[in-house]
């Protein structure tokens, strides 16, 4: 049978001196290395039939050898795509720890390159057996069924392997546990006994060299598609290979579980370091730490390379063989060169580092974390007992085996009359102050170090080349935005407030939120910190101060002012659900955000949910009732979403309305809306100068005092288009935003602005608010 002559130029920088070479060579029958003669036939041998002509004969012919993955004892599958994911996706530590393995349940969405162990830090709402989305998944495409987008039901909720479908690192599996749903980006592989030694086998095989190497022949785009998975081939291993890869894989599965116990993020988290007896000095413990690190993964490169050796052998590839089959396919060369996909794996923005500066953050962070209430100091001084990691396919914890639980493994702890531990739920930026974050974190320090704490003290500040108070104010909430944004979701759950220089501010704890607490906030500490400071200031007066300093003093007295009045603005509206994430409870609290990175974040959020991006969202119900209401009784899932679907067959939409509505909300709802702009807060790492004097703001806009934009010259709008507008309106005795209407009328956006501009100046409708805030009513 003839052969096919194949040139392969990968690894050449002079592609066509190295193609001159190759072709001189076939003509004077040379040898060459970068030549290859292969009988086409043998491309059969490779579902697909792809042109892996690089490797030999018996390569190819492996996946004729041994049986394909896909057989009656295994499966490979893809999962959901939720087609919302801002609706129906979380970070697991967004969540209430009650409603975990209840309602929200554990996501694998892909993720970053991670072999063997990678926790999914995602959770979805699967409650009541998915109902919510499955009906919001039923009323896409034409009312198709749910099962066009949520595949594969019967599988979730079991132990199995998971992958990235794209990943720019390479294909890495990893165990999934028990009671896990999959996404379409993450697809699953299963055995049908759910055995976990015969999972953890399964794992170390297709973790190795080879199998990686013999899943590439496959790949077209540089995607590991779950037909790939299916086709590649899965030997039979006797009890020996059994033992030697079952051992090697046991031990990288524990050293990994260990470093994950250094993860804030992670369930698995106890302490930002390794405890040890030498608690002298802190750069003792952080270089003990960082050699442990260094000798767990040098560990495990020798495990995996005695798997790579056996499932060498097993599968038959000699060593000639081993090089051409683990050379680059051009499918990877040419993924390496693309921008990730929209929803490729996610890139995490978190980068783990072991220097001294990086542990002095993170030790800082879990001070803080352990002197609000999140992290049980007892496990550093070892007073308290951890609990056992558990096993790789076992269900994962509703809380991190560090956190601050109280018997029955809830988080925020409560006490046995049912009070939360510690009673209080924020840290405060103010030396003058019991629960000023320094004083506080000190004495973290020095329950945990003793007689060591001041030296500790000393050398955190070293490290951070920076006072802690200082770094805490200027750089603490960068470094926890970095690490609580995951799977492109901006989690934070420490929430800085305060006046846009910085100068001061309060620390509030996402999960400790409730209606009550900015009315505390308000009350037992903002306004007394305004009545002390302004106290200071007329005192200075009295006195006859210098310029010099009562010009700071009547600063910050103005910012707090300010900062008070701004509290104030939104205290009555705020109610938090945990269940619409951290985002959208913190968007009506935007203006309050010292950083400002997030404040942006906050405030674009802010402006989609008055737009109606978010009808699903408790806030949205809480503050827009009559807007909300009437969709419910159109759309199913949003009744769901709101569990009105039984109130609305027994009550009417006015009478529900009405039973949502608080007048107080909606004045100070009212009020926000129409709150001149601010000036912006401080970026990442530095303080912005405290304002000499704010402009005044502006009066509100009024029914008497409309502001239209002048309708451009001809202009006219057909009567036709007004009156369709007016009854628009008219069904939003709230105010009804642009794409209120325009969605309702169809109009254009250019037909809009005449005609809003003249219905304005005629005085039939009003405006309140600014931009995309602007609400439009008819006016009586």
């Amino acid at each position: 049978m003839p052969k096919t002559i194949f040139i392969r130029l990968l690894a050449e920088q002079d592609k066509e001196k190295a193609l001159d070479t190759a072709i001189h060579s076939i003509r004077t029958n040379k040898p060459n290395s970068n030549i290859y003669e292969v009988e086409s036939d043998t491309f059969n041998y490779i579902p697909g039939s792809p042109m892996g002509y690089w490797v030999s004969d018996a390569v190819r012919f492996t996946f004729k050898k041994f049986s394909a993955f896909e057989s009656e004892t295994r499966t490979a599958c893809q999962g959901m795509a939720t087609a919302d994911d801002i609706r129906f996706v979380r970070n697991w530590w967004e969540n209430p720890k009650f409603e975990i393995n209840k309602e929200w349940f554990f996501f694998a969405k892909g993720g970053a390159y991670n072999q063997y162990i990678g926790q999914p830090n995602l959770v979805v709402n699967w409650a009541h057996d998915g109902n919510e989305l499955k009906s919001w998944a039923g009323s896409l495409y034409n009312n198709s069924h749910w099962s066009r987008i949520i595949k594969n039901v019967s599988c979730y909720f079991r132990p199995g392997i998971t992958w990235s479908l794209r990943s720019q690192k390479g294909l890495s599996f990893r165990a999934l546990p028990k009671n896990c749903t999959f996404s379409v980006q993450g697809p699953c592989g299963f055995l049908q006994n759910n055995e976990p030694n015969d999972l953890l086998i399964t794992l170390g095989i297709m973790n190795s060299s080879c199998f990686l190497g013999l899943v590439m022949l496959q790949s077209a785009f540089g995607k590991f598609e779950v037909g790939m998975i299916q086709r590649s081939p899965m030997p039979i291993v006797n009890s020996k290979e059994r033992s030697t890869i079952l051992t090697q894989v046991n031990k990288i599965v524990a050293n990994k579980q260990y470093l994950e116990s250094f993860d804030e993020t992670n369930t698995n988290y106890t302490s930002p370091i390794s405890w040890t007896t030498n608690f002298q000095s802190l750069l003792n413990l952080f270089s003990e730490h960082a050699q442990k690190v260094l000798l767990l993964e040098e560990e495990n490169k020798i495990a995996q390379e005695q798997i790579n050796l056996a499932c060498w052998d097993i599968f038959g590839i000699t060593e000639s063989d081993r090089q051409a089959l683990l050379s680059p396919t051009p499918a990877v060369q040419q993924a390496e060169n693309e921008e990730p996909e929209e929803d490729d794996s996610a890139e995490e923005i978190f980068v783990e580092s072991i220097s001294n500066s990086a542990l002095a953050g993170n030790f800082c962070s879990w001070l803080f974390g352990a002197a609000i209430g999140r992290w049980d100091i007892g496990i550093a001084t070892g007073r308290t007992i951890l609990s056992p990691i558990p096993g790789p396919f076992e269900s994962l914890p509703v809380v991190s085996r560090g956190m601050l639980g109280s018997a029955e493994g809830i988080h925020p702890s409560l006490d046995v009359h049912g009070r939360f531990l510690p009673e209080h739920d924020l840290l405060l930026d103010d030396n003058d102050e019991k629960l000023d974050l320094v004083r506080q974190v000190r004495g973290v320090l020095e329950s945990v170090a003793g007689n060591h704490a001041d030296s500790w003290f000393i050398e955190l500040e070293s490290l951070l080349n920076s006072d802690l108070r200082t770094w805490f104010r200027r750089s603490f909430f960068e470094h926890h935005l970095k690490r609580y944004t995951k799977s492109r979701r901006k989690a934070p759950i420490y929430w800085q407030l305060g006046t846009p220089s910085g100068s001061y501010s309060v620390w509030l704890y996402y999960p400790r939120l409730t209606r009550d607490s900015l009315f505390r906030l308000l009350n037992d500490v903002v306004k007394p910190k305004v009545a002390y400071e302004e106290q200071r200031l007329a005192g200075m007066r009295e006195q006859n101060a210098r310029r010099t300093e009562l010009e700071p003093q009547e600063a910050l007295v103005e910012e707090l002012q300010a900062f008070r009045d701004e509290v104030a603005r939104v205290t009555p509206l705020f109610d938090p659900n945990l269940d619409d994430g951290v985002l959208i409870n913190a968007a009506p609290l935007h203006r309050l955000f010292v950083h400002a990175g997030w404040r942006r974040d906050t405030q674009a959020a802010w402006a989609q949910l008055v737009r109606g991006d978010f009808e699903w969202s408790n806030m949205a119900l809480h503050l827009w009732p009559e807007r909300v209401i009437p969709l419910c009784a159109e759309q199913r899932h949003l009744a769901l979403a709101h569990d009105l679907e039984g109130p609305l067959k027994t009550r009417s939409v006015d009478d529900l309305v009405a039973a949502h509505t608080r007048p107080a909300v909606k004045e100070s709802l009212q009020t926000l809306l129409n709150a001149s702009p601010q000036a912006g807060g401080r970026s990442a790492g530095r303080l912005a100068r405290a304002p000499r004097a704010p402009r005044p703001a502006p009066e509100p806009l009024t029914a008497a005092e409309p502001t239209p934009r002048a309708p451009r010259a001809g202009a006219e709008v057909p009567e036709a288009t007004l009156a369709a507008i007016r009854e628009v309106l008219a069904r939003f005795p709230g105010g009804a935003a642009k794409s209120d209407v325009l969605s309702a009328t169809g109009i254009p956006d250019g037909t809009w602005n005449a005609a809003i501009s003249q219905l304005l100046a005629t005085g039939d409708v009003e405006s309140q608010g600014e931009k995309r805030g602007t609400r439009y009513f008819l006016k009586a």
